[in-house]
């Protein structure tokens, strides 16, 4: 009893040690993890790794991948080509859809597994749902209806991965319920029905999609699309070549031109008139888009009812975000309000990469460059440097380029990593990362060489480098 009891103590205290930080660490080409004074805590044995998430981090055993505890267990084997993370800590693992031990190609398929390891699914999915990387997804949703494909078939999942509705529907997105109708197939065309089974708009359509939050659909028919509402009655003809909604408004289109209609299907703007951009209609941005004038050739803002708000007077322009937008008149680029006027300084050039995140301005000025808010109050400036900001929204750190090589500075310009590499620094899950590649290696089927790592390491936001 003593016994178990030392063991359960010492199991416990081994494990507190584990809650501190654990941060991938090579040496002599081998990857394992260490702490913040770089001493071992997983022995380096991977060909490469990736920092801790939700209690996992992925191993590269040669090609493949797998992912360990904080205690140093494979608890996945590595045998997948790829993993990542999906919705509530869920593990997506990817079989080898291009086989690269010998060559050949193969169907892919993605197996499940939960944030301990634990396989809830083999590999027999064409696609799971997982979040899409830009940042601007729940990760962690706690109800919602997700599309999964099996066997070129798609049906939905939800947000724990439980099969909610099996594949039966060949239309990615319509395989759920959608103001009370799903869409249904009848031989080789396509209607809906109701939750108690009754086709309630006949199958008579080529294709057919869910009914949005404004109750109407996109359908078609004979090569061209057109929009139902709930009733089938027809909403927009079905004459055009494409449509999209906006947030409740529908841009149509026929050759290269576009026309707008309203969610009640009026024509605001006749189809079809105008160029591209689309119409991109949102709260977000006031309902106002940015269009250039077919005579003048100058930007300027229309609202829903087609009318330029702000008239066309800037060689170029964005769309509006958190109430500013970028435009460009001369040689001079900067912001303005929804009533035109301008609401930052000008700027020599402004880094347009990470605009539409809203937290921070790159601009040019003299030689070098600097960061400001969005107010246009400026942060820093570092002449004889070029900024970037190292991942579009997290600003934390910032790469620098200076003299042809590359840095990191803080959000108050201070120097963390000293401009010494060749190749840019990236940001991965908190920590700097640096990653030199050739393309070289044998060709595949396609003649084209791969990517070979040839150098890489992680570094903490203090500067320490994580290697010997």
């Amino acid at each position: 009893m003593k016994t178990f009891v030392l063991f359960i103590v010492l199991l416990f205290t081994a494990m507190q040690g584990y809650t501190q930080s654990i941060y991938p660490y090579v040496k002599g080409g081998k990857w394992g993890f260490c702490d913040e004074k770089k001493n071992v805590i997983i022995q380096p044995v991977y060909d490469f790794a990736k920092p801790f998430i939700h209690g996992l981090a992925f191993v590269q055993k040669g090609k493949l991948w797998g992912a360990v505890n904080p205690a140093g267990k494979l608890v996945i084997a590595a045998k997948y080509q790829d993993l990542r993370f999906g919705y509530n800590a869920f593990v997506l693992a990817d079989s080898i859809r291009y086989d690269i031990l010998n060559g050949t190609l193969k169907a892919a398929r993605v197996a499940l597994f939960d944030s301990t390891g634990k396989r809830i699914y083999k590999a027999r999915f064409n696609k799971l749902p997982a979040p899409s990387g830009w940042g601007d997804e729940d990760l962690n949703p706690k109800s919602g209806s997700f599309t999964f494909a099996e066997n070129g078939k798609f049906g939905t999942m939800g947000p724990t991965y439980k099969i909610t509705a099996s594949a039966t529907i060949l239309d990615e997105y319509a395989p759920s319920y959608s103001q009370g109708l799903i869409v249904t197939a009848v031989g080789a065309k396509y209607g809906y029905k109701d939750k108690k089974g009754v086709m309630v708009i006949p199958a008579k359509y080529d294709g057919a999609k869910s009914f949005d939050e404004y109750g109407n659909a996109e359908i078609q028919l004979d090569g061209k699309v057109g929009i139902i509402n709930t009733k089938g009655d027809v909403v927009i003809e079905l004459k055009y070549k494409s449509i999209n909604e906006y947030s409740g408004f529908y841009t149509v289109e026929t050759g290269s031109k576009i026309g707008l209609y309203n969610r009640m299907g009026k024509e605001i703007i006749p189809c079809c008139t105008l160029g591209y951009p689309v119409f991109s209609f949102y709260a977000d941005n006031n309902y106002l888009v940015y269009r250039q004038d077919e005579t003048t050739k100058k930007y300027g803002f229309m609202d829903t009812t087609g009318t330029f708000v702000i008239a066309p007077q800037f060689d170029k322009a964005n769309s509006f975000i958190n109430n500013k937008a970028w435009v460009k008149s001369g040689d001079k680029e900067f912001f303005i309000n929804t009533k035109g006027e301008r609401v930052t300084p000008e700027y020599e050039k402004v880094d347009m990469n990470c605009m539409f995140n809203g937290s921070v301005i790159l601009f040019a000025r003299g030689d070098g460059w600097g960061v400001a808010d969005y107010d246009g109050k400026e942060l820093f400036y570092l002449p004889g440097c070029k900024v970037k900001a190292v991942r579009c929204g997290s600003y934390n750190f910032f790469s620098v380029e200076k003299d042809g090589l590359f840095g990191v500075v803080n959000t108050n310009g201070e120097w963390i990593v000293k401009p010494q590499f060749a190749d840019e620094l990236d940001v991965v899950d908190g920590l700097l990362f640096y990653n030199r590649s050739e393309r070289t290696g044998p060709e595949n089927e396609y003649g084209e060489k791969t990517w070979v790592r040839v150098e890489s390491y992680y570094i903490l936001p203090n500067g320490t480098i994580l290697r010997d």
